[in-house]
């Protein structure tokens, strides 16, 4: 693949991906929204984190102590940075970055 015709995918991908983004505001308009998809507004990015919480301690073994300790330490660095900054992004980045730091440290 040339660099045409990656440029090419990246444009299309981001039309797709506008398109999706900008579909409520199509469908909905001016409109009320309607109950199940304020509902789901709400819960779907505490679900989503419960997924990708679930997913990642999903590897957690006994028998290797070194990668258990760097997956707990940085859950529990997750949750606690979270919990005093509330910023869903910035949590997830940083808990990935000590992870990966203990990871390679020790």
């Amino acid at each position: 693949m040339n660099h045409t015709e990656a440029f090419i995918l990246v444009v299309i991908c981001a039309c797709i991906v506008f398109f999706e983004r900008s579909l409520p505001w199509i469908v909905f308009g001016k409109k009320e929204m309607p109950k199940i998809v304020k509902r789901l507004s709400d819960l779907l990015p505490a679900s989503l984190m419960v997924i990708l919480v679930v997913y990642s301690l999903r590897s957690l073994t006994t028998s290797d102590f070194h990668d258990s300790f760097a997956l707990i330490s940085a859950s529990i660095f997750t949750a606690v940075f979270h919990y005093y900054q509330k910023n869903r992004i910035l949590s997830v980045i940083s808990g990935t970055a000590v992870y990966i730091i203990l990871l390679n440290a020790f």
